[in-house]
């Protein structure tokens, strides 16, 4: 009995090893409709999602491509602009050429259904550093599937 719970455990750890190492994000997805809030999982070798109309399960097997849409600008801060102005004078103008980055990442997930359709899902993220986060994330995955 002794060896069957250490087969067992071992062949346990050998088919969670995939999900030990996922991480999860909060995204706004969409699957063919409005984006909607949602919870992205990446594994080195899956990508799981509750896409608003169908849950997302992207493995090696129906993985096709992934693309990237960025919409960002930058604006300036005219709070710390004004702030400095008024406390620093003519030096404070400085102030109006602090910027910050803006906008949107979307990850285009593409992929063939159970039917063997191809299908695409997007993933957007309005947090920079999020989506920094995710990328990092989606890298692992796609190095594995690109070796399927």
């Amino acid at each position: 009995m002794q060896r069957w719970t250490s087969a067992a455990l071992a062949i346990g750890g050998l088919l969670l090893h995939g999900h030990a190492n996922a991480k999860t994000h909060q995204a706004i997805c969409s699957y063919y409709t409005r984006y909607e809030p949602c919870t992205v999982t990446v594994g080195s070798d899956y990508i799981h999602a509750n896409l608003p109309t169908d849950y997302l399960d992207v493995t090696e097997s129906n993985y096709i491509d992934a693309k990237i849409y960025k919409d960002i600008g930058k604006e300036s801060n005219y709070v710390l602009g004004a702030a400095t102005t008024i406390l620093f004078g003519p030096i404070g103008l400085l102030g109006f050429l602090a910027q910050k980055n803006y906008g949107t990442i979307d990850f285009g997930i593409e992929f063939r259904n159970e039917r063997g359709k191809k299908k695409t899902a997007y993933i957007r993220f309005v947090n920079l550093r999020a989506a920094d986060d995710f990328g990092k994330d989606l890298a692992i995955f796609l190095r594995n599937a690109s070796y399927k």
